[in-house]
């Protein structure tokens, strides 16, 4: 076919015709697609990643305190959020470092009994503290440790952290200190989730 200018105007016409049609059938349901939020495969259960947060790495890096850290988000194979906390204490001062994640209004967990959590070392006797602070500044720890293995499922119930209001959580996260650790470290953590 010979396609004069006349005819290439008329062909291009009738594909930016067809394309008009086609995205005006399509685009409906292109939005119902991408706009379905993805389903809770276990209704018992709240991801971290289910709730609105920030997510940041800090550290005491002012004198007398000391600590550097660096925080990257990366997947696994399943697609599954890991959270990555690089960090470096000194051995002369004090310091501390950690990572949270931080919900600005405060978070209702009272529906819920329990925080579980996939910790992974790279150094299998390094240690981590778990945090939860509520929005009054109520703080609670519970020391991590490897004990010889690089990647625990831990589990931690709420009575654990006596005096943290479970309707207002501000924030969770792990801290290490000088108080237990120095030098240079990275700790993983992911499946990240509350229990009911």
């Amino acid at each position: 076919m010979n396609l004069t200018a006349p005819k290439a105007t008329i062909l291009a016409a009738i594909i930016a015709v067809i394309g008009i049609a086609l995205g005006a059938f399509l685009n409906p349901l292109g939005q119902k697609l991408i706009n379905q939020p993805l389903p809770t495969a276990n209704p018992t259960t709240l991801a971290i990643e289910q709730i609105p947060q920030q997510v940041f790495a800090y550290a005491g890096n002012n004198n007398p305190d000391g600590g550097w850290s660096a925080f990257w988000l990366g997947y696994d194979d399943k697609s599954i959020p890991i959270y990555r906390l690089d960090y470096s204490l000194p051995t002369d001062k004090n310091g501390f470092v950690g990572l949270a994640f931080q919900f600005s209004k405060g978070q209702n967990l009272s529906d819920y009994h329990a925080i579980e959590s996939t910790i992974i070392f790279t150094e299998p006797l390094d240690e981590i503290n778990l945090y939860i602070k509520d929005i009054s500044n109520n703080l609670k720890t519970i020391r991590v440790a490897g004990n010889g293995a690089a990647q625990m499922n831990v589990r931690y119930e709420f009575t654990n952290f006596p005096d943290i209001n479970f309707n207002a959580v501000q924030e969770i996260g792990i801290v290490a200190s000088t108080d237990f650790s120095t030098g240079s470290h990275q700790v993983r953590i992911k499946n990240v989730r509350f229990v009911k």
